[in-house]
């Protein structure tokens, strides 16, 4: 998987809003983060306006990307529940890369906020 060269959280406008395909930020290139990153307030802000327009959805989202909200980095949020109100479910992930993979295999549907009403099957 490439990347651009590590970065900083850029400056981005509040309320984040869910882009949807065939926006051409979906397939941009996503910049992976440097250590200054968890300098200052910008990622945790980034996080929170992530969650928020995840649960402002119509849709009922668990996770969202930041290319999702315009943002070309690899950052994504995902609550389990998808409740806002469960603020300890929430995780955060930057720059998350598959190191190994769990035993069994589960089918289940899914979706994606930037493709509304559409769902697949999976197996993980």
């Amino acid at each position: 998987m490439s990347s651009l060269p590590a970065t900083s959280v850029p400056p981005f406008d509040t309320p984040l809003a869910i882009i949807r395909y065939p926006d051409p930020r979906l397939r941009a290139p996503n910049a992976t983060l440097g250590p200054t990153a968890f300098e200052g307030e910008g990622l945790a802000r980034l996080a929170r306006a992530m969650f928020d327009a995840m649960y402002a959805s119509p849709d009922d989202g668990v996770g969202l990307a930041a290319p999702q909200v315009g943002v070309n980095l690899r950052v994504m949020v995902f609550n389990p529940e998808g409740d806002a109100k469960l603020t300890e479910e929430e995780v955060v992930l930057i720059n998350p890369r598959v190191v190994s993979t769990g035993g069994g295999l589960a089918p289940f549907e899914e979706g994606c906020l930037s493709f509304p009403g559409i769902y697949g099957d999976v197996v993980v």
